[in-house]
């Protein structure tokens, strides 16, 4: 009995903590497993989704990682978004007028952009005073659909 109690809370992920991520543009389940080196089965143990269950954009997904695990998802994933915006930068930039019911994340979605790089292209740019006409500057190049 108590070699059963043993195995099954190493099953369970003894060791492991919770951590909330939030979901940002671009990623999946398939990223995170890579990322916290980890199989689906495994990944989708430590978190409150169901087997592919689509991720949404902004939704605070709790998932149990060691703290190695925690560390070593946390670079990955950082080193990710780095590399993806940069390669939009290294693209030049066009100008985008503003439209009705526009916002940074709506802008970034319907042009293919990452939010991240429309910011960088307009530093000390308030997003909250975003008005109809206003000219903010946007990467040329879009994000490849694979």
């Amino acid at each position: 009995m108590f070699l059963g109690f043993a195995i099954s809370l190493s099953m369970l992920g003894a060791g492991v903590s919770p951590h909330t991520i939030e979901v940002r543009a671009g990623e999946s389940m398939g990223l995170y497993a890579r990322w916290a080196k980890l199989d689906m089965h495994s990944l989708y143990a430590r978190t409150s989704l169901r087997w592919n269950e689509r991720l949404r954009v902004a939704r605070k997904l709790p998932l149990r990682l060691s703290a190695d695990e925690k560390a070593r998802f946390e670079t990955a994933r950082e080193a990710y978004h780095k590399e993806r915006e940069s390669v939009h930068l290294a693209g030049g930039s066009r100008d985008h007028t503003v439209r009705a019911g526009d916002n940074p994340w709506r802008i970034a979605r319907r042009l293919a952009v990452p939010l991240g790089a429309i910011e960088q292209l307009n530093p000390g740019k308030d997003w909250r005073r975003l008005k109809i006409g206003d000219i903010i500057k946007v990467p040329a190049s879009r994000i490849s659909r694979r």
